[in-house]
């Protein structure tokens, strides 16, 4: 693994950890999200924090707008 692979792994572990990560495609939004927070059992706490999307096979950075789409 080169160093910038290395630095992007550890930049997305901290993203990861630090946001309540919402991966979902755009076809099944509705299933995908309850499956996400009913399914996997997510916690309280990890739902408390700052939300961020990623619709799949979607490169794009949740600056607000792609959780603004999502709403």
């Amino acid at each position: 693994m080169n160093p910038n692979q290395s630095h992007n792994a550890t930049l997305n572990s901290i993203i990861r950890d630090s946001s309540f990560v919402l991966k979902i495609r755009r076809d099944s939004i509705l299933m995908d999200s309850l499956n996400i927070m009913v399914g996997q059992n997510a916690s309280v706490a990890s739902m408390k924090k700052p939300m961020r999307v990623i619709f799949e096979n979607e490169p794009a950075i949740d600056e607000g707008g792609v959780k603004k789409e999502y709403f």
